[in-house]
């Protein structure tokens, strides 16, 4: 887009840059405030996040304290109560019996006994504590149950009911197995039983004199560690056991009541089973086997850590759960007043830089009104003046740069209406006019003064230059005559010369003809000649046949002879009319020698023929007188006619050479009479052009008279222009 108005050109910049100014300011200032509640918001999520972190820490670390307390006072309760009077008699009496079969006699007596015993602790511990129940458990040395004081007159289940035996224990509790077969040394922690996680203290029982008799042990239920760490609402807590220790926790097969986590982990119990399920999953509790593991899940904040055993060997995953909603809540309310206050920002900051742009809009507005109007009345003028109205003028009286571009544009139209009159009286014709320049710089003028100098010099020369064609149409309308009359002569005479090399050439060829005879015939003697020498009684005969031969021959080469002198002869005329051809007939005159050429050697060759001929002839005639030298005589006959054969194949080829020769002398001339042809019709071409040339030349002179010029004192045609002479053309 093009920016036409200056008024434009100055406010355009000015908004642009208030604008830019605006926005830049809006932008910092937004950058400011966003990065300030970013940080803010940065600042209180690493402060919830650290506190979270510590809190979770804490938690553990509270959980962990609270399963060794749990342990150590579940150790402290099994050896307090394996020490009540009546609990030793009760293992000796065990061992009387036979600690291997579950139904011994002494073992169940001894059960009764531990029952007697126990009952009124059992019930004064639940009326003192309000613990539902105090589960002791009595253990022989072979890995058996001995007594589960809790149940009430039974041991364990099968198939349904209750029976009261000394179970094995072997399969699935290790720390029954180790302490009454190994150091006998205390054990307490986490183990796995039939219902699942429980917390044990497990203690070696022994006589007096330090024989091993079995164990006791206290369990502690492990649900109640996760109710007592759950100190508000926001918390809760699930309980995942490996699934690997399924065969163990038969209680907890049941996968409605417990569910198994993709096969791999069991919920053992929770606080909260809805928020506890929505962000469990079995890569978060693969990563909180192996150690403490935070994590936010939406408006939760997770947290799983390893539940090892009484060995240290992990059995399972512990879930926390802290719902930080209120937290996030908080962080949203911040976030949303940041961005209010920069939303009010911005609106101010646009409002202001919108009431300084109309403001500087309105002051450059006015100043440019001073001298856009004049400039708009100066644009309309010099818009009239460049379509060819000179008679617009400025009417703006001031002393400033306006006033005097009023003053320099009136008076440039002064003078271009000036020069139009000039202009006018030079296409009028007047060369003679006198154009006055305003200054040394006057481009226009100038330009004028030297169009009327240069019109006026190239009318004179013009006319001089239209007298000098007359002329010299004239003078190449003559030569052009002359040219197409020596051209059609030379035509007549390429017509001659074209008939004798025709008839030149057919008599070639018969002597060519002649040549092939004679050529055939010689061969013909050889091959009699040969015959005579082998029949010598046929001699005489052949020898006749010579001479006749002979005599044929000197006929023909007689008819040779005069074809050459004929023939040189034609060459002669050739060559004569060739130089009177000039130079087109200088190719024709070499071909004409070489054709005289070839006639003088065929005439040397007839003439040579002919004397071999009559010595032939005079042979035979004496041949029958000296029979005795016929041998000899016929071998000098046959080398005769081998030479006579060699001179008539030597003309035949001279024949033969004449007659392309000839032909050759026939395109050159067809070439020439075709060139002659066209020389014609082009000098007649010529001489018609000059009588145009003419015609037109004169019209060129009466429109120059049209002209009126100053007489300058040009010098004559002859003197400036010198035109060659008429060439003259003869043949």
């Amino acid at each position: 887009m093009h920016i036409r108005k200056i008024r434009t050109k100055l406010l355009l910049p000015v908004f642009v840059v208030l604008i830019l100014v605006s926005i830049l300011g809006v932008w910092a200032l937004n950058g400011g405030v966003s990065a300030l509640v970013a940080d803010q918001l940065t600042t209180t999520q690493n402060i919830m996040n650290r506190a979270l972190e510590e809190n979770t820490a804490a938690k553990v670390q509270d959980i962990n304290g609270n399963i060794q307390r749990m342990g150590n006072k579940a150790l402290e309760q099994a050896v307090v109560l394996s020490n009540i009077p009546g609990v030793l008699e009760a293992y000796q009496l065990a061992h009387q019996g036979d600690l291997d079969v579950e139904s011994d006699l002494f073992s169940q007596q001894a059960r009764e006994n531990l029952r007697q015993i126990f009952n009124p602790v059992m019930e004064r511990y639940k009326t003192v504590t309000g613990v539902k129940e105090l589960k002791l458990h009595f253990h022989l040395p072979t890995g058996r149950s001995l007594a589960r004081l809790w149940r009430d007159g039974w041991q364990t289940k099968r198939d349904g009911k209750k029976i009261d035996v000394s179970d094995d224990l072997r399969d699935f509790r290790r720390t029954v197995v180790e302490i009454n077969q190994g150091l006998h040394g205390p054990l307490k922690g986490i183990e796995v039983g039939r219902g699942g996680f429980a917390i044990r203290g497990v203690t070696a029982i022994a006589d007096a004199q330090g024989n091993h008799l079995g164990s006791a042990e206290i369990l502690l239920p492990f649900n109640a560690l996760i109710e007592i760490s759950k100190t508000s609402d926001a918390q809760n807590y699930a309980v995942y056991m490996n699934a690997d220790l399924l065969p163990i926790a038969t209680k907890l097969q049941d996968s409605v009541k417990f569910p198994v986590l993709d096969g791999r982990y069991v919920l053992c119990a929770t606080t909260g089973s809805a928020q506890t399920g929505a962000v469990a999953s079995s890569s978060l509790l693969d990563l909180g086997s192996r150690g403490l593991v935070s994590q936010q899940i939406d408006n939760a904040y997770v947290s799983v850590f390893p539940i090892n055993d009484y060995s240290g060997k992990q059995a399972g995953v512990l879930l926390m759960l802290q719902d930080v909603s209120q937290t996030l809540a908080s962080l949203k309310g911040i976030q949303t007043t940041g961005e209010q206050s920069i939303n009010t920002m911005k609106r101010d900051a646009l409002l202001g830089a919108l009431f300084l742009l109309v403001l500087i809009g309105s002051i450059v507005f006015v100043v440019t009104s001073s001298f856009t109007t004049p400039l708009q009345q100066a644009v309309a003028v010099t818009t009239a003046i460049a379509k060819g109205d000179l008679s617009q003028r400025l009417q703006i009286d001031r002393n400033d740069e306006m006033g005097d571009l009023s003053k320099a544009l009136n008076s440039m139209s002064d003078s271009l209406a000036e020069n139009v009159t000039l202009a006018q009286a030079i296409a009028d014709g007047d060369l003679t006019v006198k154009v006055h320049l305003a200054s040394d710089h006057d481009e226009f003028g100038g330009a004028l003064q030297h169009m009327v100098t240069e019109l006026g010099g190239l009318v004179n020369e013009v006319s001089e230059a239209s007298s000098q064609i007359v002329s010299g149409s004239a003078q190449v309308s003559d030569v052009s005559q002359s040219l197409s009359q020596g051209a059609t002569e030379q035509a007549a005479s390429m017509e001659e010369i074209t008939s004798s090399m025709a008839q030149i050439e057919s008599q070639t060829k018969q002597s060519a003809e002649n040549t092939n005879v004679a050529l055939t015939l010689s061969r013909d003697a050889i091959h009699s000649a040969e015959e005579g020498n082998s029949n010598m009684s046929d001699m005489v005969g052949a020898m006749g046949e010579i001479n006749a031969a002979g005599q044929g021959i000197s006929k023909i080469i007689k008819v040779i002879d005069e074809i050459a002198f004929q023939t040189n002869l034609l060459a002669l005329n050739a060559a004569v009319e060739a130089a009177r051809a000039g130079q087109h007939g200088k190719g024709f005159a070499v071909v004409a020698e070489e054709v005289r050429n070839l006639a003088a050697r065929s005439a040397k060759a007839a003439q040579e023929t002919a004397s071999l001929i009559e010595g032939s002839v005079v042979k035979a005639k004496n041949g029958t007188k000296i029979a005795e030298r016929t041998s000899s005589s016929l071998q000098e006959i046959m080398t005769s006619i081998t030479k006579m054969s060699d001179l008539v194949s030597e003309i035949s080829t001279s024949a033969n050479e004449q007659s392309e020769g000839i032909s050759q002398v026939n395109i050159g001339l067809s070439q020439i009479d075709t060139v002659t042809q066209q020389n014609t019709a082009s000098a007649e071409e010529c001489a018609a052009a000059a009588e145009e040339l003419s015609s037109q030349a004169e019209q060129l002179r009466g429109m120059l008279a049209q002209f009126k010029v100053e007489s300058r004192g040009i010098a004559p045609a002859s003197q400036r222009v010198s035109p060659s002479a008429p060439v003259q053309i003869g043949w």
